[in-house]
């Protein structure tokens, strides 16, 4: 499940209306954000015909959430924007390494202890090896 993390990460930078919900063995992982919290999202973002990451805005300049996990959500959707906002600027792997290592992705796996950690974080060191070659998005056109 864990490997589905990092997509979720890169996702919203492209197409804004992805969830925010990372999840591993049904518990929130990254970004503590819980399921009352995602289905307030969702409610907000039905009630108001918004997206989610403009749900997500609103709701944490209001005293809705607990503190936690206001902070939480604001720190995600911060790193969101900011992720975003350089992803024209580097080559796609560049763009991975710092959601990797900014997230807390590759700590995450760095400090399991499971079987398949080494594995995974492999996996990783080649999926930035492999998006390297890529072009900048801005020198692509």
């Amino acid at each position: 499940m864990k490997k589905y993390v990092f997509l979720a990460l890169l996702m919203p930078l492209m197409i804004p209306l992805a969830s925010f919900i990372l999840r591993q063995d049904n518990k929130p992982v990254l970004y503590i954000i819980g399921d009352s919290t995602v289905r307030r999202l969702h409610d907000l973002a039905r009630a108001q015909t918004i997206s989610l990451p403009e749900a997500a805005r609103r709701i944490v300049e209001t005293d809705e959430l607990k503190p936690a996990t206001r902070r939480a959500l604001a720190g995600l959707m911060h790193d969101l924007a900011r992720w975003r906002s350089i992803a024209d600027t580097m080559a796609h792997g560049e763009l991975a390494q710092i959601v990797l290592d900014e997230s807390g992705y590759t700590a995450m796996w760095q400090n399991d202890k499971s079987i398949e950690a080494p594995g995974r974080l492999e996996n990783l060191k080649e999926l930035i090896h492999a998006m390297a070659d890529e072009l900048t998005p801005a020198r692509r056109g």
